[in-house]
């Protein structure tokens, strides 16, 4: 089976007040997102209203054929014109769908007689705009334009449908809406890895380092020092410059840069600093209101001490497996079990929990 791909960008955007498909994340559009994670599809259309209204967009547009009858008119045109066979369909606010999931998708439908497969997030809902549609769609979408009916569940329930469960991959489908949605998703997400001194959060950020980045994150560290500390080595020239008296010093080769400014930070400009990072891990702030992972590794004062006070807490880090339990309904997870606590950091990265910077 052919299959090619629809983005749906006709919408009014009443909610969020902006054309959503121009909406950015971090740096890029949404459609120039979506179009990025489909680009191995043979047919890439975009479906608008009126394609002469909309300059800024350089890929291929497909017409309404009938006039503001919503994205049921837009899905009848491009299934009309299109070269494939079928068409994997999503609207334009869903900027974290990704290209791995759609061809997963196009090899389920491969593999099912059904004119539509329609996904099916982990909360039981339907999203009739997320999903793949045959040609043989058509005369029914066509049947409720001409009756003046625009539901998409009508027209689905005068096809064989394959309802798609899309379970853990059910955060790819948030749709971005309204401007507070927006803000939450550009938010950046942050957690505070916290203990007392050398209960092993250095360790433990070092060995969590390299697993989410293995499970496709980029990260940032942020470490509040409370001595004050040496910019540079002692002996070399921009510590000789520090000493001197610089406001700024900056070091640089080829691959990397070093700021250093004497000001206090304010902690309200840390997501300006750390770029285009999908996770922030800080070490400390164990009185912050941050969400965090408390390492329990202290004396028994220091543990009783972090359980009546520390807030936030999405996960307890203890110092052997047999601690594994819930604490107050929270997940206690041994600090050598690295996979678990991605796993747990993962889950809330993707609910938005973390979402604090």
């Amino acid at each position: 089976m052919n299959t090619g791909c629809l983005i749906l960008a006709g919408g009014k955007s009443r909610r969020m007040g902006y054309r959503k498909s121009s909406l950015r994340l971090n740096g890029t559009t949404f459609l120039d997102k979506l179009i990025f994670e489909l680009r191995d599809f043979p047919e890439i259309l975009v479906s608008v209203d009126d394609a002469a209204r909309h300059p800024e967009i350089p890929y291929s547009m497909i017409d309404d054929r009938y006039s503001d009858c919503g994205p049921m008119s837009g899905l009848y045109s491009a299934l009309s014109v299109c070269e494939s066979d079928a068409l994997l369909v999503l609207p334009c606010d869903v900027p974290l769908f990704s290209g791995t999931l759609a061809h997963h998708l196009q090899e389920v439908m491969e593999h099912s007689d059904t004119d539509a497969l329609i996904c099916v997030t982990a909360d039981e809902r339907i999203h009739p705009l997320c999903g793949i549609y045959r040609k043989s769609c058509t005369p029914v979408l066509k049947r409720c334009l001409d009756n003046g009916n625009l539901r998409i569940m009508d027209a689905l329930n005068n096809l064989k449908v394959y309802f798609y469960h899309v379970e853990e991959d059910s955060w790819q489908l948030q749709n971005i809406n309204t401007p507070e949605e927006y803000q939450k998703l550009t938010a950046k997400s942050c957690l505070a890895i916290s203990g007392f001194k050398n209960s092993g959060k250095t360790t433990l950020i070092e060995r969590l380092i390299p697993e989410l980045i293995h499970r496709g994150l980029k990260v940032a560290t942020v470490k509040h020092d409370g001595h004050s500390f040496e910019p540079d080595s002692p002996g070399t020239d921009s510590y000789r410059f520090w000493q001197a008296g610089v406001s700024t010093s900056i070091v640089y080769d080829n691959d990397k840069y070093s700021v250093v400014k004497r000001e206090p930070l304010q902690e309200s400009a840390i997501a300006g600093l750390v770029g285009d990072a999908d996770l922030v891990l800080l070490e400390g702030f164990k009185w912050s209101d941050h969400p965090k992972l408390i390492l329990l590794t202290g004396s028994d004062e220091q543990n009783k001490s972090l359980l009546a006070s520390a807030s936030n807490c999405i996960s307890y880090i203890t110092a052997d497996f047999s601690a594994e339990q819930l604490i107050q309904d929270t997940p206690v997870y041994c600090r050598d079990n690295i996979e678990a606590i991605a796993d747990c950091i993962l889950q809330h990265y993707h609910n938005g929990d973390l979402k604090h910077l």
